[in-house]
Formats: C-alpha cells, structure tokens, sequence
C-alpha cells in the first residue's frame, strides 16, 4: 500500500502515521520557532509489510504554499505504479470544521480525475462531540459539510477521538485503533496516471478561503433567523397558554364568587324546610293562645 496523508499543519497527520509505523519517525509536536508546521517537505517512510507511507506539507502557510503545493504534487504523482490510497486528516473545533482544512481537500482533489477514491479522518474530537456524531442524523450533518464544497464527494470517513494524553508532547506514538485500521483497508487504491495530474490552483486559495467563510456567515445567519423565528412561536404558544390559564382563572373566580353570593340549591331546600317547620311552630303556638282565651271568657 502507498498510503498518502495530505492536511494542514498541526491536524495531526504524523502523530497518527508514527502510530501506524509503530516508532517515531515523522516529527510531530509543538511548533514556536517557525512559520507553517513541522512537515515541510515530502517524507517518505516503509513499514515492516512494505507499506509506502507518506507524509505531505500543508497548504495553510502563504509564506510556505507554492513549496508546499509541489510536494504534494510530487507525492500524488511518483507514486509507485501510480496506485495509492489518498487520505486527508482535518480538525473537528466542538462539532465545527475548519474551513482551511475543507478548501484544502477541494484543491488536491480538484487536481485528481474525478471519481479518484480518497478518505478523511476527523481527528481531535472532543468526547461530547465524539458521542453525539454517533447518531445517523449528527453523522450525516457532518458529511455535508465536509463535502460541500467538492464535486468529487467521499462516504470514507473515519472519526478520532481526542486523546488528551498526546497534547503538547513531542513525536507521540499512538496507539492505532483496529478501527483506523479497517478504515485505511477499506478505501480503494486510486490508478492515476501521472500525466493526468494537474496542477494544484493555489492562486484561489485565499478567495476560496473568503467564500468559504462568507458561505459559512450566511449559514449562521441563517440558523440566528431560524433560530429566531422559533422562538417567536414559542413565544407566542405560550403567550396563548397563558392566557387560556387566565380565562380558566377568571371562569373559576366568578363561578365561586356566584356561589358565595348564591348558595346551592341544596342549601336553599334546607332552608326551606326549616322555614316552614318554623312557621308550623308558630301557627300551632298561635292556636293554642286562641284557645285558651277562648276558654277564659
């Protein structure tokens, strides 16, 4: 296998091919004393199967972008028998992609015949993210926006938790998941004739950079719109709930007000049945004084 890695400095690339080869033999690490990444030049190393793997120089560092951009060309097209596998490693920032990374992959394989096979590998992810791009739907959100910007799209995607035991350390060795290991076998080996080949169009890449982030803009001024206008519903659902609560309250007020002023129906029965037992009294005391007066005379 000729395994080529391209990406961005700092996403990762060769700390995951030291892991692959199992010894530290791409530099990878914290970079102060220079502009753009460790990866400066094309790296070329051979495991103990015979397996080609190769280490390419990012396109993010103007200063470093044409030097860059030969190497990468020099990798796609001295590659044994022209066969290889073509992987890209980008960085997940809490669920957001950056957009560096995906004009990145739109430029290499732009320069490919179309329908070349390639893979990604979003690397760092924290591990709420990780959790939630397990579901289909959080899934599928993701490949949209990693393939929104090319023509030739991949469902080759493999996602990498972050391992916070790596951060700042120099020259790390992974431990490789079987997982990263099924993936990079299931990619097929692209057959790209070197002639067929063209050059990468660096010239946009600052223009791409823009449109990516106006496109990106729009995008969240969008979902702030969306976002909006539901909550405007809500507002509104709950302001007629509220005032159903209200219409029930006054309804119950008046009913015992009414009931207060009114007694039932039941008590006014009672009432009357104590009335007339009264007046009955009162009838038989005055019958009784009539007689006997009557008497009396």
């Amino acid at each position: 296998m000729n395994l080529i890695v391209a990406g961005n400095p700092g996403v990762g690339k060769s700390t995951i091919l030291n892991g692959l080869l199992g010894e530290a033999r791409f530099k990878s690490g914290v970079v102060l004393d220079r502009v753009g990444g460790l990866t400066t030049v094309l790296q070329r190393e051979t495991d103990d199967n015979g397996n080609v793997l190769c280490d390419t120089p990012g396109l993010l560092t103007l200063e470093k972008r044409e030097e860059a951009a030969a190497e990468i060309l020099k990798a796609l097209k001295c590659a044994p028998t022209g066969r290889f596998k073509l992987v890209f490693v980008i960085e997940d920032n809490y669920g957001r992609l950056r957009n560096e990374d995906v004009i990145t992959i739109k430029i290499i394989i732009d320069a490919l015949p179309h329908g070349v096979a390639y893979g990604i590998i979003v690397n760092s992810i924290d591990p709420a993210t990780f959790l939630q791009y397990k579901d289909k739907h959080n899934y599928e959100i993701l490949l949209t926006k990693i393939n929104h910007t090319c023509n030739n799209k991949t469902a080759h995607v493999h996602l990498n938790e972050r391992d916070d035991k790596l951060a700042g350390q120099n020259d790390c060795i992974p431990a490789t998941s079987p997982a990263l290991i099924e993936f990079l076998d299931r990619i097929p080996s692209a057959n790209v004739e070197a002639e067929a080949i063209k050059d990468l169009d660096i010239a946009g890449y600052d223009e791409k950079k823009q449109e990516a982030m106006r496109i990106e803009m729009d995008k969240i001024l969008h979902d702030i719109m969306c976002l909006r206008e539901e909550m405007d519903r809500t507002c509104d659902k709950q302001n007629a709930q509220m005032k159903q609560v209200e219409e029930l309250r006054r309804v119950q007020q008046q009913k015992q007000w009414r009931q207060a002023r009114d007694p039932p129906n039941s008590d006014l029965k009672v009432l009357e049945v104590v009335l007339a037992a009264c007046a009955g009294v009162v009838l038989t005391i005055a019958a009784r004084r009539q007689v006997s007066k009557n008497e009396y005379m």
